[in-house]
């Protein structure tokens, strides 16, 4: 008998196919439908709108419909704007906290001050230098963590990369010894 693999049943390649049974509206159809709801009652809303809904759908379709219609200045605003009425999800300004432009620069110029001495700058080294950087602006540190994905972002947002030494064409000059001792203790003076 042969050996190879059990033929395919599904030929999606293992995976179920796509159902596509969530659908978020965007906020200008959120607002269209508070408005329709505003004048007429909730029966006649759910026909208009979501015509084919039956069961728990048309049971969570007239729960998120009352929840626009309370959030009613939310969905006004969003609704009505070019810029969000084409969005389905906000994430509102403030939702992840990040530090300020000052304190960024701070951070940048910092980095830039270590490299021109010599010194490489590691992700810990960074994530324990923006979390002192934003104690000392007032963002607390239950709040500020200094992830890593605010590590990449903060990156590419500067152009910065950390760079691995390699070993073609980097030789250390005669006296690197010396100069690497001078910049530790300096580091060490700064640091403490």
């Amino acid at each position: 008998m042969g050996r190879g693999r059990r033929p395919r049943v599904n030929q999606n390649r293992g995976r179920r196919p796509n159902q596509f049974k969530n659908f978020t509206p965007t906020y200008e159809h959120r607002l269209q439908i508070v408005r329709f709801f505003a004048n007429n009652s909730m029966k006649e809303t759910l026909t208009c709108y979501f015509l084919d809904a039956q069961g728990t759908t048309k049971e969570t379709k007239r729960k998120s419909i009352h929840l626009w219609a309370k959030n009613k200045a939310k969905t006004e605003r969003l609704g009505s704007t070019n810029a969000t009425r084409a969005m389905r999800k906000l994430r509102e300004v403030g939702t992840a906290t990040v530090l300020s432009k000052e304190t960024e620069l701070q951070l940048v110029t910092w980095i830039n001050e270590y490299r021109a001495d010599g010194a490489t700058v590691s992700g810990l080294m960074l994530h324990l230098k923006a979390r002192e950087f934003a104690k000392a602006s007032g963002v607390g540190e239950e709040t500020f963590t200094a992830s890593w994905a605010w590590r990449v972002g903060f990156l590419k947002r500067h152009g910065l990369r950390f760079r691995a030494r390699t070993r073609q064409g980097q030789n250390s000059p005669a006296d690197s010894a010396q100069a690497v001792k001078e910049l530790n203790e300096r580091m060490k003076k700064e640091m403490h």
